[in-house]
């Protein structure tokens, strides 16, 4: 059984653009074969803000360090737990089931985020 390997990429292409701002990446490999996942962050980040340590990507001047190290964790944790599955039932995994459960989870939290958001809201 293959398991994939995944590691968070700044800038995987290599370019520069003329904000000197680049989103984020998760860099899924299988047998040798890689894709990238692009994650959502609030803004995107400087070369000088990324330190990519381990559970530290984002250096803690930037203003959203917290919040794009959260989300860079749950996206990793979420795939970790996937392999896990697969793993237990000896079943290999492949690209689409990982990127189709990255974007199930995005779709299942949504509604639930927005309840919570309209519950608070208070009117007169």
């Amino acid at each position: 059984m293959i398991l994939p390997q995944v590691s968070v990429i700044l800038n995987w292409r290599n370019e520069t653009n003329k904000s000197g701002l680049y989103p984020i990446h998760l860099r899924i490999t299988i047998n040798r074969l890689s894709k990238y996942y692009r994650i959502d962050i609030p803004k995107k980040i400087t070369l000088k803000d990324w330190s990519s340590t381990e559970d530290a990507w984002v250096k803690q001047s930037h203003e959203f360090a917290f919040e794009i190290n959260n989300k860079i964790r749950e996206k990793k944790n979420l795939i970790h737990d996937l392999i896990k599955r697969h793993y237990n039932f000896n079943k290999n995994l492949d690209f689409e089931t990982i990127f189709l459960h990255l974007d199930i989870n995005f779709h299942q939290q949504a509604p639930k985020n927005i309840e919570r958001l309209i519950g608070n809201i208070s009117y007169f």
